[in-house]
């Protein structure tokens, strides 16, 4: 089984699965993941060493298929290639409805010394810990242009019980882990669960370091205060912009005001660190709107930042407006991924995006340095 989330770790699979199957003709090769799952049929039509991809979530297919793999007609969710050549896609699967069933990942081979950085190109580490991750929920009900989240989990959230996640956390803390990261999309969509976790947290005397990644929503301030008691160091914010026109363009439905009480209500509650993602280069943002967000990313304060160059995937509302532009061919190219500036009209050229943002990332670290070092 190989999972995998986007184009970028297609060629490094495809390489893997080559070599397997090369040095072991009879073992049976899966694909998963995000990726995948939205080019189950092109990577199954084109990638003979791939036997199937498994659609969706793989918890019921694994075991489906190590029960048995001469019925493959008979698993839902999966695609594969017919003895005939041609290539057959099972009905798709049911979400499983109670998360609360699926056991805790087995963790007994992971080296428990692993190192908790932040999101940047050059790793910054965050907590001196043994460090893991918890997956607490599956899906986004937002539909942001640029993401295909929403075409993965069918814009539908499920969550795991409160006392389902604070089991496993008895768990990681009897392992000897001291810090995690929640790696949901997430975590903060629903603040009375959040509540109840943290609440369970601090009354079970739990000294963790954590993270959680979230929207900047009025109705999460109030529980930045329960975050910071439960241990919450870092906080994650998926700003994308300081331009409330651009904001719209990306139908991310936040208001710059909310991000600022967002951020502001954050750290008055005493959260660490404080992380932006920031994206540039989408259709229609000016050399001004780009200066908007670098002056935003410095007046809110935020501790650290990224600030990624819009790119389009496959299963994108982003990929079918280029795609029906004439921007992107659909058959011939469903294995790249195309940052938007260099194939899309309306947007800065890349030559002056990439100067533009190589410039004012020099200047904002110079200003964060020399206006708040310890931030």
């Amino acid at each position: 089984g190989i999972s995998f989330l986007s184009n970028m770790c297609y060629p490094a699979a495809r390489d893997l699965s080559r070599k397997i199957k090369a040095a072991l003709p009879d073992t049976k090769i899966v694909y998963g993941g995000v990726f995948p799952t939205i080019n189950a049929r092109q990577i199954v039509a084109t990638e003979e060493s791939v036997d199937i991809v498994a659609r969706g979530e793989g918890e019921g297919i694994v075991r489906d298929l190590a029960e048995g793999f001469d019925e493959l007609g008979a698993i839902p969710g999966i695609t594969f290639k017919s003895k005939t050549g041609e290539v057959v896609e099972t009905p798709d699967r049911e979400g499983i409805a109670d998360l609360d069933t699926i056991p805790f990942p087995d963790r007994e081979g992971l080296d428990i010394n692993y190192v908790a950085s932040l999101p940047l190109d050059v790793p910054a580490v965050i907590w001196d810990r043994p460090y893991t991750s918890i997956v607490s929920s599956r899906g986004c009900p937002f539909g942001c242009t640029y993401c295909n989240c929403p075409t993965f989990s069918g814009r539908i959230c499920r969550v795991r019980s409160a006392g389902n996640v604070l089991k496993e956390l008895e768990e990681i803390r009897g392992k000897g882990y001291g810090a995690f990261t929640f790696v949901d999309d997430n975590f903060l969509l629903d603040p009375n669960r959040v509540t109840e976790i943290c609440d369970s947290m601090v009354a079970r005397g739990h000294s963790f370091q954590w993270a959680c990644e979230g929207r900047a929503e009025p109705k999460v301030n109030p529980i930045f205060e329960k975050l910071s008691k439960a241990g919450c160091d870092l906080v994650m914010f998926g700003i994308e912009s300081g331009s409330q026109r651009v904001l719209n363009g990306m139908n991310k439905k936040t208001k710059i005001l909310d991000i600022e009480q967002a951020v502001r209500h954050a750290k008055d509650a005493g959260i660490g660190i404080i992380h932006g993602f920031f994206i540039v280069g989408s259709p229609g943002e000016t050399v001004e709107d780009v200066h908007q967000s670098f002056a935003f990313a410095e007046k809110i304060g935020i501790n650290s930042f990224n600030f990624n160059s819009l790119t389009a995937f496959r299963g994108t509302p982003l990929w079918q407006d280029a795609v029906a532009r004439g921007l992107i061919d659909e058959e011939k190219d469903w294995d790249k991924m195309f940052p938007v500036h260099a194939i899309h009209p309306d947007t800065i050229d890349s030559k002056t995006l990439f100067s533009l943002r190589s410039q004012l990332v020099k200047r904002l670290v110079r200003r964060k340095i020399m206006k708040h070092p310890r931030d």
